[in-house]
């Protein structure tokens, strides 16, 4: 199997065909990789959609806690990140602020769309955090 659960993967990109119906979806590819973060090895995907960015990050081989984060925009032009959980653990701020990072970084790079990000982390520690945040940036897609 060759994909972001193998353990032996490298970064790639992993062509896909777009829908015709898609809405004018202009990403066609997903980007996945694994590498080492504090010594565990940790699974990344990273897709579009026409509608949202999903970002998966494993050190599980499953899905963990999913978080929705969307840039919110006042009347004045303030931004804002809101980030919800919608599945799983309720009370870890280090995945919330995971999350509002992610979302600052696509936001930064002049993409308006929300994310969906699923984190099974085993290690909650802000260098692991940190890690995440810059490995997800390079694997942009957005």
């Amino acid at each position: 199997m060759v994909g972001p659960l193998d353990p032996n993967a490298h970064s790639h990109d992993i062509p896909v065909s777009a829908p015709a119906d898609d809405g004018g979806h202009n990403a066609h590819f997903i980007k996945s990789a694994t590498v080492e973060i504090n010594g565990r090895s940790t699974d990344f995907l990273v897709q579009p959609f026409s509608d949202r960015i999903f970002v998966l990050v494993t050190q599980m081989r499953k899905m963990g806690t999913t978080l929705s984060a969307s840039k919110e925009v006042t009347i004045a032009g303030a931004e804002s990140f809101s980030v919800q959980t919608l599945v799983g653990i309720r009370d870890m701020p280090e995945l919330e602020l995971c999350a509002r990072a992610v979302i600052s970084k696509i936001s930064d790079d002049g993409c308006s769309k929300p994310l969906l990000i699923s984190l099974a982390l085993k290690d909650h520690s802000m260098r692991t955090i940190r890690a995440v945040i810059e490995k997800v940036g390079e694997l942009r897609v957005w």
